[in-house]
């Protein structure tokens, strides 16, 4: 009788052998399980092989934990916000330092936010290559800025910051209502960090802009600009409000001294 399918010996002793499907594979890093029997007797081998072939079947045929397209949507959206508020917070905080300098902000949030993207296309591990730098000109960056993307990602590479927290990735997956899994975690780990990518290079609203339109807001209160602020409408309702003001101003002066029983008469 001929050795059970996935059966193997090694010197003496007889192990299991499984070729795992290539998208589980791809998922956990792993093309083969083995394990060692831990027997030499043929007869005991075929029948723990049976028994364990006829487990994986099962395993393998049943529905691994998925999420869905729906759940990463809502992941990247929610990502997005929370990390756009929290630089934001940290933007204010910045401005009340000294020496604070909003272009060097800007570009290192920027710089950080195309190595983020970086990374949820390439990978954690991937390099700025000749293609990524290509890439990179053609939406637009320069090559001081490249070069700037390139040091951020080594740096980041060095010191771990590319790895997103484990803790905040598991908490995104559940807060959509999907399984934590490995399997869950591989595919949500790039939308995580692509929406870390966008949040950082939101830097225009936090460094150049207001943080609310203030015109809009004086408009509503019904408020108006100064005499002195200028031309335009604004400024011309102004200067016709002060000679309003200043002819009201003279008539009451004066009517009372024409009235006077003493006051010269302009006939």
């Amino acid at each position: 009788m001929g050795i059970a399918t996935g059966l193997e010996r090694r010197g003496a002793v007889y192990y299991w052998r499984k070729r795992l499907p290539d998208t589980l594979a791809e998922r956990i890093g792993l093309t083969h399980v083995k394990l060692s029997l831990r027997t030499r007797e043929a007869q005991e081998a075929r029948y723990l092989g049976a028994c364990l072939n006829g487990m994986a079947a099962e395993f393998l045929m049943s529905e691994l934990p998925e999420i869905t397209r729906e759940q990463l949507q809502s992941l990247f959206r929610k990502t997005f916000e929370q990390h756009r508020r929290k630089l934001a917070l940290l933007a204010d905080f910045a401005r009340s330092e000294r020496g604070f300098m909003p272009l060097q902000e800007i570009q290192e949030e920027t710089a950080t936010g195309w190595a983020y993207q970086h990374f949820s296309r390439n990978g954690l591990h991937a390099s700025v290559d000749e293609d990524a730098r290509d890439r990179f000109a053609k939406v637009g960056l320069s090559k001081e800025e490249i070069e700037r993307v390139t040091a951020t990602v080594d740096r980041m590479k060095a010191s771990g910051e590319a790895t997103p927290s484990a803790s905040r990735l598991t908490e995104a997956i559940r807060a959509t209502g999907a399984e934590v899994t490995a399997a869950t975690k591989a595919k949500a780990q790039p939308i995580y960090l692509r929406a870390l990518a966008e949040a950082l290079m939101k830097t225009d609203e936090r460094y150049r802009h207001d943080p609310f339109d203030f015109d809009a807001e004086i408009g509503s209160l019904g408020l108006h600009r100064r005499v002195d602020d200028g031309p335009g409408e604004v400024g011309r309702l102004g200067r016709a409000g002060a000679r309003r003001g200043g002819q009201a101003f003279l008539q009451q002066r004066v009517q009372p001294l024409l009235a006077h029983p003493l006051a010269p008469s302009c006939h």
